[in-house]
């Protein structure tokens, strides 16, 4: 298992950008990284998974927390882990760090909690909810270094880009033919 850094961040403009620009200044493997919003506190808590060894994930950690957004850094020891659950509709949530809570609109009460298991565990009691679905990690997206030129829909093609195969295909053929 790779180890994961946690960064908690100032919602600012650009600071995931400036963020993403140092780690690759210094050469970061990133294999996996998810990115929570917190509204009401306006904080971003980004996870990274990183490539190497625990001793490189803590200098990794060093130099985050040079940058200038980051509120604090931390190594995440047990996995990263997202939660659905169902709180008391009345009351705002009580706040518990390294949880980033977000309510799902359409259903009052329900929140995704995210974050590490401990801290969910705090949470889930701090709030007096209870477990409605738990999903076994949030860190679903796989990150690139390669940063595509164009955008992706242009990357792959478009809508029509089998069209656009068999048509230069068929110019091809015809230019052999003559």
């Amino acid at each position: 298992m790779n180890p994961f850094i946690g960064v908690e961040l100032h919602d600012k403009p650009g600071a995931i950008q400036r963020l993403l620009l140092m780690l690759g200044q210094r050469n970061v493997d990133i294999e996996q990284m998810t990115v929570k919003k917190d509204r009401d506190t306006a904080r971003l808590t980004v996870m990274i998974g990183v490539s190497g060894t625990p001793e490189r994930a803590q200098w990794i950690r060093r130099q985050i927390t040079r940058h200038k957004d980051v509120i604090h850094t931390f190594i995440v020891k047990n996995s990263y882990h997202t939660v659905l659950v169902a709180a008391i509709p009345t009351q705002k949530p009580v706040h518990v760090p390294l949880i980033s809570a977000t309510p799902i609109d359409s259903h009052i009460g329900y929140y995704t909690v995210a974050g590490p298991r401990h801290a969910i565990e705090e949470w889930i009691e701090a709030n007096h909810a209870r477990v409605f679905a738990l999903f076994p990690s949030c860190l679903t997206l796989k990150f690139s270094d390669q940063v595509p030129r164009k955008s992706v829909y242009h990357a792959r093609g478009g809508w029509n880009n089998e069209r656009k195969i068999i048509l230069r295909r068929q110019r091809r053929s015809e230019v052999v033919s003559r």
